[in-house]
């Protein structure tokens, strides 16, 4: 199994922390330009949940599926090592 080089790690972290960076900002600008008004940060707050939900629902069907992933993967990478053998 190939793992991930270095510079792949090192990316994905910079573009992790600028995520996690950038999120304070467009909260305030969905609040402030996009919904306005007085209950604009709950509606926000409401609203930038709805991806986390659609997160959760996608890791609960991954979770239903990872065994026959990971048996399918390993029967792969068995079968490629004794062929180049």
């Amino acid at each position: 199994m190939k793992r991930p080089a270095p510079i792949d790690r090192g990316v994905q972290r910079v573009l992790h922390a600028l995520g996690e960076a950038a999120a304070p900002t467009l909260f305030g600008w969905v609040s402030g330009q996009v919904l306005g008004g007085p209950e604009a940060l709950q509606y926000t707050l409401l609203l930038f949940l709805l991806p986390l939900v659609a997160a959760g629902a996608l890791g609960l069907v991954a979770m239903r599926t990872y065994p026959r992933d990971v048996a399918t993967a390993n029967a792969s990478a068995e079968a490629v090592t004794a062929n180049t053998s």
